[in-house]
This record gives C-alpha cells, sequence and structure tokens, in this order.
C-alpha cells in the first residue's frame, strides 16, 4: 500500500483524506496543532508544524513517503511545492511560477502583463490618491480579510495608517493598494489537464458578519456568467505553463464587467470541497489530489444538480460561546460543529463557529434561504454575559 503524506491536519482536508483513503492509499497527516479534528481521530497522525520546511523535509526523507499532498492553506501548498522540487514529488510547479498567482502584486503584474481584467495597482501611495478613486489596501501575501482597508475617499494619512496596517500582518512586510471595484464576488475553479480546463465550477459568494470573509455561498448551474473567466483563466495557464491541477479563482462582476481578484492552486478551505459535490456530485477532493498522484483529473461521474447552500457560522465580535438557535423554515442538512460552549471566540475570519449545508427544493427557496442568512435570521448565535460565569 503506497504512504501518503497529507500536509494539513484542518477539518476542511477531512475529504481529501477521505478520498485518499478510499482510493487505496496509506495516509499520514501532519501539522502542529494536535487538537484538530484529524490529529485527535488518526493513528497516523505526526506532529510538526509544516511552515518548519527542514523538519518537515526530514520527515518526509525518513517515512519514505511515495506522494506529498497539500491540504487547504496557502502555507501548506507552497511548502509542499518548495520540498517537491527538491525531492521530485509530482503535481506542484516550480516556486517562481506559484508567486505569480499566491502574491497579490506579482499576480497584479502578470494580469497587466497579459492584458487581463483586473483592478488598478497603483504604485505608491502619491499614485492612489492622484487618481481619485476608491481603493482598497491588503497585505501582499495575507488571507481571509485580514489586513484589508478600503477608503472610498482616500486622504494622505488614512491611506498611509491603511498601508502600515496591511504591512504588520504580511509576512513580507508588504502592501499592495488597488482601486476598489464593487459588485458580486464569485469563484470559478477549475481543473486542467494538458494546459485546459476540463472541468469548473462557479459558486456565488457572499460576505456578512465580515464583508471580506465568504461565508454564505453556493453554486451556479447557468455557466454563461463565467464563459469569459473560462477564457481568461485558459489564458493565464497557459502563459504560465500550468499542465494539470486545480486553479481556483476568485473574480467580481458587476453584471456588465468583471476582474480577476485571487487565484489558488490549493484547495480552498470551509468545506468548499463538498459543497461541490453535494450539489453536483462531482468528487472534487478526489480531483483535486488526483495530480499529486500522478492522475488526471477525474472527468467520470454521476452528474446532478441539486440547490444546496453553504453557511459559515461565525461570530462577529469577542465573547463567550453559548449556544446556537434556528429560525425560519429551514434546518440544515449538514452540521459540523467547530466551537464548543465556553469558547472564548474572537470576530471573523478568525471566529468559526460551525458549517451548515442546506439543501432546498428549487431557485426561488435558494434566494429566501440566503437572503434569511446573509440578514442573521435563519441562525443566531448566543454568548455568555459572564466571561466567568
Amino acid at each position: 500500500m503506497s504512504r501518503v503524506l497529507l500536509v494539513d491536519t484542518n477539518f476542511s482536508a477531512y475529504p481529501i483524506r477521505s478520498a485518499l483513503i478510499n482510493a487505496g492509499y496509506d495516509v499520514f497527516t501532519v501539522g502542529g496543532r494536535p487538537g484538530d479534528p484529524m490529529a485527535a481521530t488518526t493513528a497516523n497522525y505526526i506532529e510538526l508544524d509544516y511552515s518548519d520546511e527542514a523538519a518537515l523535509e526530514r520527515l518526509i526523507k525518513a517515512h519514505r513517503f511515495e506522494y506529498l499532498v497539500p491540504g487547504c492553506t496557502d502555507k501548506s501548498y507552497e511548502v509542499c511545492a518548495r520540498i517537491a522540487a527538491r525531492l521530485g514529488f509530482g503535481g506542484f510547479e516550480d516556486s517562481r511560477t506559484l508567486s505569480k498567482l499566491h502574491e497579490k502584486a506579482r499576480f497584479r503584474a502578470l494580469c497587466e502583463e497579459l492584458s487581463l481584467p483586473a483592478p488598478l495597482r497603483f504604485r505608491s501611495e502619491a499614485d492612489a490618491l492622484d487618481a481619485g478613486c476608491s481603493v482598497i489596501v491588503k497585505p501582499v501575501d495575507a488571507y481571509s480579510g485580514r489586513g484589508i482597508t478600503v477608503l472610498q475617499t482616500p486622504r494622505k494619512e488614512c491611506l498611509s495608517r491603511a498601508v502600515t496596517s496591511a504591512q504588520a500582518v504580511s509576512q513580507q512586510g508588504e502592501a499592495i493598494i488597488e482601486e476598489y471595484v464593487s459588485g458580486q464576488l464569485y469563484s470559478y475553479s477549475a481543473f486542467i489537464k494538458d494546459g485546459v480546463v476540463i472541468k469548473a465550477f462557479s459558486v456565488k459568494e457572499l460576505g456578512s458578519v465580515n464583508p471580506f470573509v465568504v461565508d454564505t455561498s453556493h453554486l451556479c448551474f447557468d455557466q454563461q456568467l463565467a464563459a469569459p473567466v473560462h477564457r481568461d483563466v485558459e489564458k493565464l495557464v497557459q502563459a504560465l505553463g500550468l499542465s494539470s491541477g486545480l486553479l481556483h479563482m476568485q473574480y467580481i462582476s458587476d453584471g456588465a464587467s468583471y476582474w480577476l481578484i485571487e487565484p489558488a492552486r490549493r484547495c480552498p478551505g470551509d468545506l468548499y470541497s463538498e459543497l461541490i459535490e453535494r450539489s453536483s456530485g462531482y468528487p472534487y477532493a478526489a480531483s483535486y489530489a488526483a495530480t499529486f498522484l500522478g492522475r488526471d483529473p477525474i472527468t467520470n461521474y454521476e452528474p446532478r444538480e441539486l440547490h444546496v447552500v453553504r453557511r459559515t457560522v461565525a461570530s462577529d465580535r469577542h465573547g463567550v460561546f453559548k449556544s446556537i438557535s434556528f429560525s425560519g423554515a429551514h434546518l440544515p442538512d449538514a452540521w459540523y460543529p467547530l466551537a464548543k460552549t465556553g469558547d472564548l471566540l474572537q470576530p471573523s475570519p478568525a471566529g468559526r463557529i460551525a458549517i451548515a449545508f442546506y439543501r432546498v427544493a428549487d431557485l426561488a427557496e435558494r434566494e429566501a434561504l440566503v437572503k434569511s442568512l446573509v440578514c442573521g435570521d435563519a441562525i443566531t448565535v448566543q454568548y455568555l454575559e459572564d466571561h466567568n460565569g
């Protein structure tokens, strides 16, 4: 039985682990937090902080793993890609190519080079102020909304503070200033074979607790909206020489125009893979893992079209978690608890409480449910009033 190392113990990587086990592999997981779900529930857990690249490489050599599979974090993918280049594991691109995707400033430069639609990037604070438009300031390498500031009418002092805030969150100490574009956020998750997109999914994504963090989403079966995005993703794939695997792209559309926002090569988190599988029948996690096993993405499956909504329940403030209450006509079909009574919660993106999946009958019912979830009517979080009680 071939031995696989899955570099992630977070709950979102569980479908990847299950897919590997179902395919007949001996799966080990590695991560620095023994309280994580896969760390606490498997005998094949190895406690090691995988951000320590040298230690992870020594572990891989010592155990003679035959395959290396990253999980659902940028750090997992990036560390695995660098080690793969040295040890000969398949499924990864080189670090220079990866940096053009995962580093925001380099991705914006690449979009300019390829004439792909993306928000305008400002080279300096002065350029941003001279443009006279709304701006968004981000760390070049952070995620989940950390360190992001939107300035509708930027002024020098406010812009400088926003840059400093973004730099403080960035691992590289760098920030990027962009034109702020408004519209609906989507993701386009594409599986590649021989430099061509062979299977892709569009997902509508909304953020209600934190405007920069997706908490409500559903699959869009009408691919008409994503048709030009498909063209641009393939252009990007071919320019970078990506031959296989997943390219997950977030984009914003105002109905008339769209802008590419952020790509990733790793599997998205918060059980995104399960949203796709519950909605369409497509074995997303297994297809993601296939690339690192030397196989092509999956195309042979039984398709379906079900109206499924994913909700990540998160805290909007600091507080001690007490309970959850539900209201309205819908109850979740699946509930994945991430916090327990008595846990001290931080505001989103840190304060995740649970992930829920709802299945509804039709589009009208789906839209009503989404509205209820985004307004906070369907699920209510209760907190303990006395932190010492």
